[in-house]
C-alpha cells in the first residue's frame, strides 16, 4: 500500500512541510489538476532507486522483450479530471507537473524494460464497451480501468478474469492495494485492483479538513490531540459543530453566504456510517457475501448523523444549494475557503484548491464510533476507478507481465511525484496533517454493496439522513429482502461462470 512508502518518506519530510498551502460522486465534484508552478524537485529526483526499494515493492518480473507491441489499455472517463477519468496512465513527455513527470518516468522505464508501447483509450462508458467488447469475441484491450461504481457488470457478466488467474501478478505484494483485495472478493476471486498503479484511490478517499482560525476563535479542543488520543469521536464531532451556525447577512434565512459547522456533499452520510464501524454487508468464511447490519447501532448512527445534516442550520449541503449556485461543489468549498464553515468534509482531491486560502487548515480522519472503537476507518468513493483484465485478451500472461511490472515501477516513480505533490505543494500545511494523512489511508474500506447495488440499500441509507428521517426499520424491511435477492442472484450466476 502506499501509506508504507509515505511512513518512511514522513521521517525526511518533516522539516521542509511547512509549505505555503497549497469528492464524492456528486455532480460537480472532481478532482483537480497540478495547474501552479512546481517548487518541488522533479519525479526524477524523487523516485525510488533500486538500492532502496523494500522487498515487498519489488517485482520477479525481471526484463521481457514484447517487440515494440502496443499494450493498449480502455480508460475510464474522457480525459478530463473533473470527470474522474483514470488519468494515471499515459503521459505525453515531461512537463513539469510532477504527477505527470512521475507517470512519465514510470512509463519510460517499463517501456524500456519490456520492449512495449502504452496506449489508451477514453471512454465515459468504458464498462459497457468492455462488456460488449468481450460479448463480441475481441481481443482490443490488454486491460480495462472502469468506474468503481459502474464496475459491477464487467464481474457479474465473467467479462473480466479473476486476478488469480492472472500469471506472473503477485497479489501479497504492497504496490497492490490489500483492502480492495479483502472488501471487494467474493469467494476468494478477485475482479478489481487498485494500489500504486494510481493515485485515483487515494484521491476518492473520504477526508475531513478543519479551519484552524475557527478552532482558536471558538476555544475549541485541537482535533490533532482528539485523535491522537483516541477521543475524535461522533459525538465529538456532533458537539464541536452544534453552535457555530451564523445568519451573516442577518436575512433571517441560512444561505450560501452564511456560517456553518460543517460545508459538505451528502455524501458525508456515507462516510459517517463507515468510519464508525458499520457495513451493510459481511462475508462468511467462504468468503461469501451477506446481509449484516448492527441495527441498534446503526439506528444510532443514523439518528446522530441526521442531527447534524438537518438541526440548527449548523451543516451546508450541496444538493441544497442548487437554487443559489450553479457550481455547488466550489458553493460548499468557498464557506471553508472564507472561514465560514468550521469543517469541510470531501475526498481528498479537493484539498488542491484550498491552497489559496489564507487561513491554516488541517486534515484529520473522519471521526469514530466511540473512543472504544479500535481505529479510525476512512471511506473510499466508488466514483474512483479500479483495473481488471478483459477475459477476452489475446495474451493474458503478457497482460499479467506488464501490468504487475507497471505497478512496482509505479511505486517507484508514481508514487513518490504524487507525495511530493501532495505533502509538500497541496495538502499540508503542517506536520500534524502530513501524519493524518498516513493514519487516515491506513484503514480504507470499499463496498459490495455499493458496487453492485444491491437493493439500493446505501442510497436509501443516505436519503433517510439527508431528509432527517430516522426510521431505519422500515427501511430494512423494505430494502433487505431486495438486498438478499440481488446477492442471491449474483452469486447464482457467480456459480455458472
Amino acid at each position: 500500500m502506499k501509506t508504507r512508502y509515505f511512513h518512511s518518506l514522513l521521517s525526511l519530510v518533516t522539516a521542509s512541510l511547512l509549505l505555503a498551502a497549497c469528492g464524492s460522486s456528486d455532480p460537480g465534484t472532481a478532482p483537480a489538476t497540478d495547474t501552479a508552478e512546481q517548487t518541488a524537485p522533479a519525479a526524477a529526483d524523487t523516485a525510488v532507486t533500486e538500492t532502496t526499494v523494500d522487498p515487498r515493492y519489488a517485482d520477479a518480473i525481471g526484463s521481457h522483450d514484447f517487440g515494440g507491441e502496443d499494450f493498449h489499455f480502455l480508460l475510464c472517463g474522457d480525459g478530463d479530471p473533473y470527470n474522474w477519468s483514470e488519468i494515471d496512465v499515459l503521459s505525453e513527455g515531461e512537463t513539469g507537473e510532477t504527477i505527470n513527470d512521475g507517470i512519465y518516468a514510470r512509463n519510460l522505464a517499463l517501456e524500456e524494460r519490456l520492449n512495449i508501447k502504452i496506449t489508451g483509450l477514453f471512454d465515459m462508458n468504458a464498462t459497457t464497451t468492455l462488456t460488449k467488447t468481450v460479448s463480441a469475441g475481441d481481443d482490443a484491450y490488454d486491460a480495462a480501468w472502469l468506474r468503481l461504481d459502474a464496475a459491477g457488470p464487467a464481474a457479474q457478466t465473467g467479462a473480466v478474469y479473476d486476478w488469480h488467474d492472472v500469471p506472473q501478478v503477485d497479489l501479497t505484494k504492497a504496490y497492490w492495494d490489500q483492502s480492495i483485495i479483502r472488501d471487494l472478493s467474493i469467494g476468494g476471486k478477485v475482479y478489481y485492483l487498485t494500489g500504486d498503479i494510481s493515485t485515483i484511490d487515494n484521491q476518492a478517499t473520504w477526508i475531513m479538513m478543519f479551519n484552524k482560525n475557527m478552532v482558536n476563535e471558538y476555544d475549541m479542543e485541537d482535533p490533532y490531540t482528539l485523535v491522537r488520543e483516541g477521543k475524535w469521536t461522533l459525538d465529538k464531532f456532533s458537539e464541536m459543530t452544534k453552535d457555530i451556525a451564523r445568519d451573516i447577512n442577518g436575512d433571517g434565512k441560512y444561505t450560501i453566504d452564511d456560517m456553518y459547522g460543517l460545508s459538505t456533499t451528502i455524501d458525508t452520510i456515507y462516510g459517517l456510517f463507515y468510519s464508525t464501524g458499520l457495513s451493510f454487508i459481511s462475508k462468511d468464511s467462504d468468503d461469501l457475501p451477506y446481509f449484516d447490519l448492527d441495527m441498534q447501532k446503526a439506528q444510532d448512527v443514523l439518528e446522530r448523523t441526521a442531527e447534524i445534516f438537518n438541526e440548527g442550520n449548523r451543516t451546508l449541503v450541496a444538493s441544497r444549494i442548487t437554487s443559489q449556485t450553479s457550481d455547488v461543489i466550489s458553493g460548499i468549498r468557498q464557506a471553508f475557503f472564507e472561514d465560514r464553515a468550521l469543517f469541510y468534509a470531501e475526498v481528498m482531491f479537493h484539498v488542491a484548491n484550498l491552497r489559496q486560502m489564507e487561513t491554516d487548515f488541517g486534515i484529520i480522519p473522519q471521526p469514530k464510533y466511540d473512543e472504544a472503537q479500535k481505529d479510525y476507518i476512512t471511506f473510499v468513493n466508488p466514483a474512483g476507478s479500479c483495473l481488471t483484465v478483459p477475459i477476452t485478451v489475446g495474451n493474458v500472461e503478457q497482460s499479467g507481465i506488464v501490468l504487475e511490472a507497471m505497478a512496482s515501477e509505479s511505486y517507484r516513480h508514481l508514487t513518490p511525484a504524487y507525495y511530493n505533490t501532495a505533502l509538500q505543494q497541496k495538502y499540508t500545511r503542517d506536520d500534524e496533517s502530513a501524519e493524518m494523512l498516513d493514519l487516515l489511508l491506513q484503514n480504507r474500506v470499499y463496498d459490495l454493496a455499493m458496487i453492485y447495488s444491491w437493493g439500493n440499500i446505501n442510497a436509501s441509507y443516505r436519503a433517510l439522513a439527508d431528509k432527517n428521517d430516522t426510521d431505519l426499520s422500515s427501511l430494512v424491511a423494505k430494502r433487505e429482502k431486495q438486498v438478499v435477492s440481488g446477492i442471491e442472484k449474483f452469486l447464482a450466476a457467480f456459480e455458472t461462470e
